[in-house]
């Protein structure tokens, strides 16, 4: 499976991604959580065509977007003990 393969497999099976944006107010990023849809090599998400992210798209259209495929929880590695 090349690299592209594995990208598009994760997309298909992801249930939703995590946009970050710049916000030039605060120098923080705005990360929020989208919905989207992988169409040939090109990746499309839902939202608004005016609105936070569109305004913050606007003013720097450099992103970044994380998509992780859902994977359970092992109770067996977490511990509320000390």
């Amino acid at each position: 499976m090349t690299e592209q393969e594995l990208i598009k497999k994760v997309c298909r099976s992801a249930p939703f991604a995590t946009l970050a944006l710049h916000h030039p107010e605060t120098g923080f990023p705005a990360v929020v959580p989208v919905n989207f849809v992988l169409e040939g090599d090109s990746l499309y998400f839902h939202g608004k065509r005016s609105g936070r992210k569109m305004t913050l798209m606007g003013n720097d259209p450099r992103v970044g977007i994380s998509i992780v495929k859902d994977y359970g929880i092992i109770p067996s590695y977490f511990s509320t003990d000390d």
